[in-house]
């Protein structure tokens, strides 16, 4: 019996430990259960709210631009939070066209969308390059009006915009009178200066206010520096086709002193000036360069910061995500400089713009879908994320403004301009200020420059009083 007793003593634990793994395992199994039913509850809840969702495709600009591209990712990703009844499709331009320079393919779909009267996308871009591209290739200058839905008369978009924006006429000439979105992007042209350039040279170029006297006087630190040195430094870059073209116009304005054609007397006159300007530039060799570009294509050469190499690089403030990208470091060297004027005399408006990048097809699968998330792109919460992640102004109503940056310099840059410009950035069409119109043909910056010869001056290649007789013989 005591031996019986002491094995049964001894096997209870045994025991006691099998009904507690038992009855753990059992929890267990019923806990895994209930998970696997929850998880086949929520899948089945998720599989039901994408069952009724409705997609919307949306076609996507700056990838590969540092914030600018964060900045689309998560403004879907918040989109589609707010509005679960939607899946928004985004796809980004670069990624579509793999292989090609996304800005031209755009153009070329955009034709197809219209000769074919199918649109792929919801939303897709039209930027005011592509309008006139294809307004060019179809021959009808008011092919907007047929294909894109207009906001310009809804009261929110309205509300959505600075006061009078709108009402612009290079803004509404854009599109041929009407408005296909949001005016989200604003930029303007800047003389971008080198800190490690200045550094070498022992000089600081004026950022706000510059004279053309001292930017001439720049080019000469520069020409100087580069005869007694063996490191040498270009002045002017023209990684950016239109730079020259830019200043030219900039300070053709300025010359002429008005905004409007008034006579032909008055356009030779500042034409006049600004070459005897440009001519006495020249003296410096301002756009000799002394970097090997090699074969590279327009999309990679704007990559390319060479923050070492020039005191100047005149680009449009949308660089500063592309450079953001590409060399992070290097653009802590490059500080925004306005454009030279002459004699402290302000144009009657700055090299700029506004304009909008989106636009709904009014024959497109999700029209009142579309217009919804044109009403969100045009909130003030999106105005302010693109402020704070471009350094760009933009043409929506914000709380923040354009001089409310981080970085001190941008700070005091775009502080000055808007109290000196206010929004009135925009384009200078030479034809029309100097002529009255624009001539009858597609140019470029090479036809540009035969018209008017003004890098042919700077390069040396032609006097300025030839040059003036020349355009009197063109335009007279």
């Amino acid at each position: 019996m005591k031996q019986n007793s002491s094995l049964y003593k001894n096997r209870y634990p045994s025991v006691f430990f099998s009904l507690f793994i038992l009855a753990i395992a059992i929890l267990f199994s019923n806990c895994k259960g209930n998970e696997q039913e929850v998880k086949a509850r929520s899948e089945k809840d998720i599989s039901t709210i994408q069952s009724r969702q409705k997609e919307v495709t949306w076609l996507a600009p700056w990838y590969d631009e540092g914030s600018k591209e964060l900045m689309m990712r998560e403004t879907r990703r918040k989109y589609e939070f707010l509005n679960q009844d939607i899946h928004l499709r985004q796809f980004f331009t670069n990624e579509l066209y793999s292989d090609q320079l996304w800005w031209a393919a755009v153009s070329t779909d955009i034709i197809q969308m219209i000769e074919k009267d199918e649109w792929p996308y919801d939303i897709m871009i039209c930027e005011k390059g592509h309008y006139s591209v294809v307004a060019n290739q179809i021959n009808d200058p008011e092919w907007a009006q047929k294909y894109f839905v207009d906001f310009k008369e809804e009261e929110w978009f309205i509300d959505a915009h600075r006061e009078g924006i709108l009402n612009s006429k290079s803004i509404l000439s854009t599109y041929e009178g009407i408005i296909p979105g949001p005016l989200l992007e604003g930029t303007l042209y800047v003389l971008y200066v080198s800190t490690e350039v200045e550094e070498k040279l022992g000089i600081k170029a004026k950022r706000l206010d510059m004279d053309f006297t001292d930017f001439l006087q720049y080019a000469k630190t520069v020409y100087e520096y580069n005869q007694t040195h063996s490191d040498k430094i270009g002045f002017f870059s023209t990684q950016d086709a239109s730079a020259v073209s830019r200043l030219f116009k900039h300070l053709t304005l300025i010359a002429y002193g008005k905004e409007k054609f008034s006579s032909k007397a008055e356009s030779f006159k500042a034409l006049s000036k600004v070459y005897a300007a440009f001519e006495e530039l020249s003296k410096y060799n301002p756009l000799e360069s002394f970097v090997d570009y090699g074969d590279m294509s327009p999309d990679i050469l704007q990559r390319v910061l060479n923050e070492g190499d020039y005191l100047f690089n005149m680009e449009a403030t949308w660089i500063y995500n592309i450079w953001e990208s590409s060399n992070p470091e290097g653009i802590k060297k490059m500080k925004p400089c306005e454009l030279p004027n002459f004699e402290g005399k302000s144009p009657p408006y700055y090299e700029g713009g506004f304009q909008t990048i989106f636009a709904v097809p009014k024959r497109g699968k999700n029209v009142e879908e579309a217009k919804k998330l044109i009403r969100y792109l045009s909130s003030g919460e999106v105005g302010e994320e693109w402020i704070q992640n471009t350094k760009c102004p933009s043409g929506l109503k914000t709380r923040i403004s354009v001089t409310d940056f981080g970085q001190e310099e941008f700070d005091v840059f775009f502080r000055h301009m808007k109290e000196k410009y206010g929004t009135d950035f925009r384009e200078t069409d030479l034809y029309i200020l100097l002529w009255g119109k624009s001539p009858d043909y597609i140019f470029d910056e090479e036809s540009f420059n035969d018209d008017f010869m003004h890098q042919d001056i700077l390069n040396g290649e032609i006097t300025a009083k030839r040059a003036l007789q020349k355009v009197k013989q063109r335009f007279n």
